[in-house]
């Protein structure tokens, strides 16, 4: 096609790209074959045109087919090296114990009984080996981000069990291939790290200064937020506030990119062009600008992109060259992956890449339309309608053009899309952009009186409205659509056949490109249709058994998830309770139930609500003071986060996804400190039973009796003291399936000789699904 032929650059820059893609999915043997066949017949078509073994038409083939092998071999070699090369190197130190140095790059999560952090270590047992890694800790690490640390830990291969799919690539886009876990406080030392002004790296330094200015001078969230937008510093932003940009569809805007740059770049050319109207000084100014601006901001992936783009403009600028947007957008991606082959697994890449090159393909085709439309009219009033419309058109087309090329990304990497998508991007463009400019200017102004004042007054406001708007729609039911369906490779595919078929007719008719993406979006909409009908009246229990002290159970109805929790409140549970939320699709979680309070829920339940939606939390009438303290704690975050909270008694029924009954009872034996807890879910169908060990010592085993009746399924789950007293089940003949959570407990209940087909064991970590006709 001639938008290939035309593009040499971009074509040998895509073909890199889309080989960087076909590295994820095959050997190391296989890259080395491809590897030395792409050497070969690249030295063999540099003799054949070193003999000039062609006419003089076919000399640009021969360049093109050189550009082309190049690519090829740069993209294997790279990847062989990155990837297959440095995760040899850490299966070899699997299984094996270290004294390790490193320091903290992160905190995952840090609770009394266990903790999880990023960490860059330095050596093992004393030499030098630089890598990145996971620092498991059976016990409250307490480390913070910059501590120097050394510690005693058995390396083993990364575990994601319970960790979404796109933490999960985000991990290997870092590459994080090895897990250290250190047992024992005593295994532990930490180091004074060096965090002062001088052992700070130059540009975190002012980013760090300019982002005090700004949070300091407006205050509260809303400084927060206008430190991520100029400065990139998204991680000030509470977890809530994340949540919230996501659901409404505008995380692009708290990531910098091509949106950003042009405002930053647009402020600066306007200071730069009352100064001098010389191409070259002021395409010069603006690219020791933009790299300036890119150091301090971080070099994140997006901003990166968009700055490479800016720079071949600039350069083209100053060779007097035309810059072509399609050919700049490929080398930005080249050079990205090609310095850092780890980007090839990041969504914010190729959201970036998707997006920009979305707007790229479907806008100036659009443009052409209206400016030969526009050439019509004599008429001023006209004129003016026409350029009106004209503006109105291109700002949803550009939305739409973005997020349209984006569901492929979305399909692949974060499985769910916001159906406020393009509306955000329109509603908060303007208050992005004068956040933008009046955070620049406020800068050198903060310590002006009254200016400076009425800057951070204005600069509060427009980020309240951006915050409190995207609070909004996410409190909205059916915000967030999950994509997380078998056909979602298929869908990727289809758009980008699309994308391609856009490619090849945009000079043509400006919108026959649109016909392909309608067929996608009615294809994915009766799939989503049809996948919801057939599962409708399909109830799935998933029974975990997440350790020796904590169960939990995961009622799923297509999108729409209820957590019963037994557990203990340690995140570890509910890292594998959210696994089950994401395989259902949900992009909420609609309830959590407590069975218990426990110091561990607080911290545990408010991390969870801040990274995904919970719209109610049922906890039970506390009993004591301490309960009653718990609450109060639990109230106090749900109020921040706009989650409500149900109490609810003992043995009351509560209702979810309309006719799901769930009843919860506890009780206590002597024995032992820890509740006893028995839940009943049933429909007008069928009913499951779940029943702490040692229930038939308490006060519970009459109305344990009566569930189990009805039961066919039943749950024997491990919260709790084991049980000291044989029982044997009534109607085991009406059960489906009795699951145990080990052995030991099991002895009691069933007899060795007694023989039952659907009796099944539940591993520690391990996890059982039931599915209940409703």
């Amino acid at each position: 096609m001639n938008i290939f032929s035309k593009r040499p650059l971009f074509l040998a820059c895509m073909i890199f790209l889309a080989c960087s893609v076909a590295c994820l999915f095959i050997g190391g043997t296989v890259k080395l074959i491809i590897i030395a066949a792409a050497v070969l017949t690249l030295i063999f078509t540099i003799i054949l045109a070193a003999l000039k073994y062609h006419s003089h038409d076919k000399k640009y083939r021969f360049l093109l087919l050189i550009l082309i092998l190049v690519s090829v071999i740069l993209s294997f070699s790279r990847f062989y090296v990155h990837f297959d090369y440095k995760l040899e190197q850490r299966q070899r130190t699997y299984n094996n114990e270290y004294t390790v140095d490193a320091f903290v790059v992160s905190v995952q999560y840090q609770e009394s009984s266990i903790s999880r952090y990023v960490i860059s270590v330095d050596g093992l047992d004393g030499k030098t080996d630089k890598h990145k890694a996971i620092l498991d800790c059976n016990f409250q690490g307490a480390l913070a981000p910059g501590d120097k640390i050394s510690f005693n830990a058995t390396a083993t291969a990364l575990d994601t069990s319970g960790v979404k799919y796109s933490e999960r690539i985000e991990l290997y886009s870092n590459n994080i291939f090895v897990v250290y876990t250190a047992d024992g406080e005593d295994s532990l030392t930490v180091h004074e790290y060096n965090s002062d002004a001088n052992g700070e790296p130059i540009f975190d330094r002012i980013n760090r200064k300019m982002s005090d200015i700004l949070r300091k001078s407006v205050g509260g969230e809303e400084g927060n937020l206008c430190s991520a937008l100029l400065l990139g510093n998204k991680h000030l932003l509470s977890l809530s506030v994340r949540r919230d940009f996501n659901r409404a569809g505008a995380s692009h805007i708290l990531a910098l990119s091509g949106m950003h740059m042009s405002i930053i770049m647009g402020a600066a050319m306007f200071i730069i062009k009352r100064l001098t109207r010389k191409k070259f000084i002021i395409a010069s100014v603006l690219s020791f600008f933009a790299i300036t601006y890119l150091a301090v901001t971080g070099f994140s992936l997006s901003a990166t992109r968009s700055v490479i783009m800016l720079l071949i403009v600039y350069l083209s600028i100053l060779i007097s060259a035309l810059p072509d947007s399609l050919t700049s957008l490929s080398i930005a991606g080249f050079l990205i992956i090609l310095f850092s082959p780890g980007a090839v697994l990041d969504a914010s890449f190729w959201m970036s890449f998707a997006a920009t090159l979305g707007i790229l393909v479907f806008i100036p085709p659009l443009n052409d339309y209206f400016r030969e439309k526009a050439s019509k009219y004599d008429n001023p009033l006209k004129f003016k309608v026409h350029k009106l419309l004209y503006s109105l058109i291109t700002a949803i087309a550009t939305g739409a053009a973005a997020i349209i090329s984006l569901i492929a990304v979305l399909c692949i990497f974060v499985k769910e899309i916001s159906l406020f998508s393009i509306a955000s991007s329109i509603i908060l463009s303007i208050p992005t952009a004068i956040t933008i400019i009046l955070s620049l200017i406020l800068l050198p102004l903060h310590s002006v009186p009254f200016i400076s004042q009425a800057l951070a007054l204005t600069l509060k406001l427009m980020a309240k409205f951006m915050i409190g708007y995207c609070a909004e729609i996410s409190k909205l039911d059916g915000t967030v659509y999950s994509l997380n369906y078998p056909f979602a490779i298929a869908m990727a595919i289809i758009v980008g056949l699309s994308l391609i078929y856009c490619f090849a007719s945009k000079h043509k008719k400006p919108f026959s490109s649109i016909i392909p993406f309608a067929v996608c979006i009615v294809l994915c909409i009766g799939t989503m249709i049809t996948y919801e009908k057939i599962n409708a009246d399909t109830l799935k229990v998933s029974y975990i058994n997440a350790s020796s002290t904590s169960d939990i159970l995961v009622l799923s109805n297509q999108n729409e998830v209820v957590i019963c929790d037994i557990s203990n409140g340690s995140m570890s549970s509910y890292y594998m309770a959210l696994d089950e939320v994401y395989e259902a699709r949900a992009t909420e979680i609609k309830a959590i139930m407590l069975t218990r309070y426990t110091n561990q829920h607080i911290p545990t339940l408010a991390n969870v609500c801040s990274s995904i939606r919970v719209r109610e939390l049922w906890v039970p009438t506390p009993q004591n003071e301490d309960e009653y303290y718990w609450l109060s704690r639990i109230y106090e975050f749900s109020k921040d986060l706009g989650v409500d909270v149900l109490l609810y008694d003992q043995g009351e029924t509560l209702y979810a996804f309309g006719n799901i009954a769930i009843e919860h009872t506890s009780d206590k034996i002597d024995r032992s400190a820890v509740p006893l807890s028995l839940i009943g879910i049933y429909t007008i169908r069928e009913h499951m039973t779940y029943v702490s060990p040692s229930f038939n010592e308490s006060n519970i085993s009459e109305l344990a009796e009566h569930h189990f009746s009805k039961s066919k399924y039943i749950v024997f789950g491990n919260k709790g003291p084991k049980t000291k007293t044989e029982y044997t089940v009534q109607n085991i003949e009406k059960c489906k399936i009795i699951a145990f959570a080990d052995k030991t407990r099991a002895q009691y209940f069933v007899s060795p000789e007694y023989s039952f087909a659907a009796y099944y064991m539940v591993p520690t970590r391990g996890e059982m699904e039931f599915y209940i006709d409703k």
